[in-house]
């Protein structure tokens, strides 16, 4: 079964939510604790999208055309929800995160964590998420609901990412410009 988009609808406040500070750093790391469970949201706030468009928008530069306004509401971004338990049990989810909705990708046990992620890493992680019968998948949407990540606070990070990785790019500007003058 194709995996649904979870709308936002805004109005829940984000109860306990840490936002761990990251300046200068591209991941934007949000924490809680929640029935027992400690959560840890990490999101690369260079969207899965930047690239290609960056590459895109140079192959246009380079053709004599000018560059496109980049639209926020466009853009996406994974993020790795990991939830350990007191007693040693974990498990991570892959969320993709953009402005109309999330949706599961993945879902490992034990835990991965960004660190775990290589080229040569050959281990079975999990099976296509997309490929899990419906009340498995509807049973992981609930989980992460009832420990706050649901559609408010998917909202919320794809807002924050987006601040995040534009307030990075500015201080980026600001220290070529410096080096330049």
């Amino acid at each position: 079964a194709a995996p649904d988009r979870h709308r936002p609808s805004p109005s829940a406040p984000l109860q306990s939510l840490q936002v761990e500070p990251t300046p200068g750093m591209r991941h934007l790391v949000a924490t809680r604790t929640a029935d027992g469970d400690s959560v840890r949201v990490t999101m690369d706030v260079f969207s899965n999208e930047d690239v290609d468009e960056l590459q895109n928008e140079l192959a246009l530069q380079l053709a004599g055309g000018e560059g496109e306004e980049e639209d926020d509401d466009s853009k996406y971004f994974t993020a790795l929800v990991e939830i350990h338990r007191a007693n040693g049990k974990s498990i991570s989810l892959q969320v993709d995160v953009d402005a109309d909705g999330w949706e599961i990708l993945a879902v490992q046990s034990p835990a991965m964590k960004l660190s775990d992620l290589t080229q040569a890493d050959q281990r079975y992680l999990a099976p296509e998420y997309e490929n899990l019968a419906d009340p498995v998948q509807e049973a992981f949407k609930t989980f992460l609901e009832e420990r706050g990540m649901d559609n408010d606070f998917f909202a919320w990070i794809h807002e924050a990412a987006v601040a995040k990785e534009e307030k990075e790019y500015v201080d980026w500007l600001r220290r070529v410009k410096d080096f330049l003058a």
